[in-house]
């Protein structure tokens, strides 16, 4: 158990004096070491007396978070190579930041639950899932009864409606002009749509939770790396496009941004401002995310997919954005449409 005796004492001394060059003296024979005879006596400053010159609790957090806003800075591409390797470092913190990595190939296994055919439109429900791990998601979906010729995977809460009603028609009014231009269109269904939830009672229960255990939100991010592995499999020469509509529209650009085979990204910003930090706690409560640079890591990891964002708060700025991939001369495009508030597909090229 955690103590401050002299045997682990003995072991955090040796450690320090190797590790960070501290200077000794270490405990030789912890049986001859004198014992601490209160907690007091390990503390830095025994009469909680700091001296005149040390920072506030208020100073030490601002100059962390000005240090870790430095080091993003200085981390940014400057070039298509710095690029490269900015994606492939920034692409690991935000896997290790969220706690979620992508299936390995090959390890994905299918079962279609239902399928008929409403209307002119084929209905399927599948479940994927990876052989090595727990559990499976959940896919619907709607297409016609011809090759597609691009790929959509809709992200968005339960709430907002059913992909296809039984008599054909649909709660979005998106869905038919996708139909119609030859797209095969999914819905995630389970964390990712707020279908399967993990109760804040049981969420306390866990020990440790919010250090070894992922949340709601990161297991939907993870289920939609799994989605959009599966239709890439499914699907490896057609176009895919990921929308993210709603709340969750972050949670999908993360997982596309995971992922790296998306061709467009859709983003429904829901008139929010994650620029401002409290707001962005607010709609995404992952600790350390900022550290990593955030949703600007995000959407520099997506700048070779086409990118159509809408609805974002008026304070909202994504100019540096659009300046970035053109001095990068990154293949793709941003397209930001400020005034619209719903997603209308006749803005896809």
């Amino acid at each position: 158990p955690h103590n401050f005796n002299a045997d682990s004492r003995a072991a955090m001394y040796k450690w320090f004096v190797k590790h960070l060059d501290a200077q000794g003296p270490l405990i030789t024979d912890p049986e001859d070491y004198a014992e601490v005879s209160g907690l007091g006596d390990l503390r830095v400053f025994p009469e909680r007396i700091l001296p005149e010159e040390a920072a506030s609790a208020q100073r030490v957090i601002d100059d962390w978070i000005e240090n870790s806003r430095r080091q993003f800075l200085e981390a940014l591409p400057g070039d298509q190579e710095e690029y490269e390797r900015f994606r492939t470092d920034f692409r690991r913190a935000l896997a290790l930041n969220l706690s979620v990595s992508a299936p390995e190939a090959g390890s994905l296994e299918y079962s279609v639950e239902a399928q008929d055919t409403r209307g002119d439109i084929i209905y399927t429900v599948e479940k994927i899932g990876a052989a090595d791990r727990a559990g499976w998601v959940e896919l619907e979906s709607a297409s016609r009864d011809i090759e597609p010729s691009r790929v959509a995977l809709a992200v968005y809460p339960d709430k907002l409606g059913s992909l296809l009603n039984s008599d054909g028609t649909s709660d979005f009014p998106w869905l038919k002009p996708l139909l119609d231009r030859k797209y095969h269109v999914y819905h995630i269904r389970g964390y990712a749509s707020g279908r399967l939830s993990v109760s804040l009672e049981e969420w306390d229960s866990y020990s440790w939770s919010d250090a070894y255990n992922r949340s709601n939100l990161t297991n939907g991010i993870l289920d939609i790396v799994t989605a959009i592995r599966s239709i890439r499999e499914a699907y490896p020469d057609t176009p895919l496009t990921l929308i993210g509509l709603d709340d969750r529209w972050l949670a999908a650009a993360c997982a596309a941004a995971l992922d790296g085979h998306t061709d467009r990204v859709v983003l429904d910003m829901n008139g929010t401002d994650p620029g401002y930090w409290r707001e962005l706690h607010q709609i995404f409560p992952v600790h350390g995310f900022q550290r990593i640079g955030g949703l600007k890591t995000v959407f520099l990891l997506l700048a070779e997919s086409d990118l159509l964002v809408f609805n974002p708060a008026e304070s909202y700025d994504l100019s540096w954005l659009r300046e970035r991939i053109a001095e990068l001369g990154l293949s793709g495009s941003l397209n930001l449409l400020e005034k619209d508030r719903k997603f209308n597909p006749n803005h896809l090229r």
